[in-house]
């Protein structure tokens, strides 16, 4: 997280506030030396939890090549 912060000036507990508190209070993810990663329980669910990153734009791109592949 000390990464994100420095590369864009804002603390990553701020931007994905929702999803941080809720990713730590299920047990799938922890904080350990400044990084945040996921929990043997966190990586059972990596490919749902890394959508919720998706911005609106890469969704709707995402949506549009599953229609047509």
């Amino acid at each position: 997280m000390s990464e994100f912060n420095a590369l864009f000036g804002i603390r990553f507990e701020n931007v994905f506030e929702e999803l941080y508190k809720e990713m730590l209070s299920t047990g799938c993810a922890e904080e350990e030396g400044g990084k945040l990663k996921l929990t043997r329980k966190g990586l059972l669910f990596r490919d749902l939890i890394a959508r919720q990153f998706f911005s609106k734009e890469v969704e709707a791109a995402e949506s549009a090549y599953r229609t047509t592949a």
